[in-house]
């Protein structure tokens, strides 16, 4: 459980990602503008001020592909920490640079609503077994498979790439795969906002 320690290490910002689950299909979107143009991933976004983690998730998968759920479906299954070499550099004042990320990722297989395209996100379901890795980040297919394979499994996950900027070079990758979604600590962790 050391790297669970370390990927909940404080000062990092707040995102959530949330995959919807029908059966034997997950709904992935695809990016249409902004961070990660371009590649297919869960919804979800950053966790504004005074917003619970769960809110901020729910929120907004609602808002990029119309499925709108309760809080208390959504079942935390992986703490995901990403940093940044590139905002090691001594040159880079420490007010300018990019903070590493701290990305909360659920699951839900209650929802309501159909999937519609936003501005944002063009929402698609997917066979679990043909999940388009090659064109999505390239962390995913480290663990996303392990939460899509299990009910049960969680994972924890530190990624370290070149730059944040979308299509930067992945240096290193450290995973664990948890048993139990009841292994992860009952409140998300790692942010610099209050959770509630």
């Amino acid at each position: 459980m050391e790297l669970l320690g370390r990927v909940a290490a404080p000062g990092a910002k707040l995102f959530t990602l949330v995959f919807v689950l029908d059966g034997t299909r997950v709904l992935l979107g695809m990016k249409k503008r902004g961070f990660g143009v371009g590649l297919w991933n869960g919804f979800g976004g950053k966790v504004e001020p005074n917003e619970s983690v769960r809110a901020a998730a729910r929120r907004e998968l609602q808002e990029e592909s119309g499925i709108d759920v309760d809080e208390e479906d959504l079942t935390r299954r992986a703490m995901l920490r990403f940093e940044w070499r590139s905002e090691e550099r001594d040159e880079i004042p420490l007010s300018d640079r990019v903070p590493p990320f701290s990305v909360n990722v659920y699951t839900v297989t209650r929802f309501r609503g159909l999937p519609v395209e936003s501005e944002e996100m063009r929402p698609q379901w997917c066979n679990v077994d043909d999940v388009p890795y090659g064109t999505m980040w390239e962390d995913d297919q480290y663990w996303l498979p392990q939460i899509l394979e299990s009910d049960a499994a969680a994972c924890v996950g530190l990624f370290r790439f070149a730059s944040p900027s979308g299509g930067s070079e992945m240096l290193s990758n450290e995973i664990e795969v948890l048993s139990s979604v009841t292994l992860l600590p009952s409140t998300p962790t790692g942010g610099v906002l209050p959770f509630t």
